[in-house]
């Protein structure tokens, strides 16, 4: 049987040199490349996980809502990886009818020290690699009654002689992470806080 074995290996090895069997009769695998367009095969993806609640002035809870959102900056991570805009303040905006008084354009803004924005904004990075979440705290008070439509998180990025954090004039608004809400998140008298969590990973 061995010599039989033997004999149809050369056979089949003979016929392969010449070109009359599949070069796939020796059984090797090959490991088939990622597909280029696969999110998998060389992708970053940056996430937003939204937490909002609404309370009343009690400390009662009105509502809390709980979303994922994803990259919507276009060119703003490479402006920074490529030293075009040093990373500025970072800035949440709650778009809508809850916040008239003293914002703009019925946003409820959320700023770090030096926006001037009515709600202040926490800005917690990564801790010694432990895990790749930035995360942005913050809270601010309606003015009136009404409903959340939209979110948006937002950097101003400064020209690239300024250092990362520092607040400057001029800035750019640049956008990271946005969502439209259906249904609207509503706030149902002024005076109520919104106390809001982002927490932007990358994987």
């Amino acid at each position: 049987m061995g010599s039989r074995f033997r004999l149809w290996s050369l056979v089949v090895v003979s016929l392969a040199a010449l070109g009359m069997v599949p070069v796939a009769v020796g059984a090797i695998a090959v490991k088939k490349p990622h597909d280029s367009k696969s999110p998998a095969a060389g992708s970053i993806v940056v996430h937003g996980r939204w937490v909002i609640t609404v309370r009343r002035q009690n400390g009662t809870v009105v509502s809390r809502r709980t979303f994922e959102n994803s990259y919507d900056g276009g060119g703003t991570l490479a402006s920074f990886l490529d030293r075009q805009e040093s990373v500025g303040l970072w800035e949440v905006r709650l778009i809508g009818t809850a916040c008239g008084t003293g914002n703009v354009s019925g946003r409820c803004l959320i700023g770090e020290s030096g926006t001037g924005d009515a709600g202040t904004l926490t800005v917690t990075g990564p801790p010694a690699f432990i895990k790749n979440d930035l995360v942005l705290t913050g809270t601010v008070q309606a003015t009136e009654k009404g409903t959340i439509v939209s979110v948006e998180t937002v950097n101003f990025g400064c020209v690239n002689t300024v250092a990362p954090s520092t607040p400057c004039s001029p800035s750019t608004s640049l956008a990271f992470t946005a969502k439209a809400l259906s249904p609207a998140i509503s706030v149902t008298g002024a005076g109520q806080s919104i106390a809001v969590t982002v927490t932007i990973s990358f994987s």
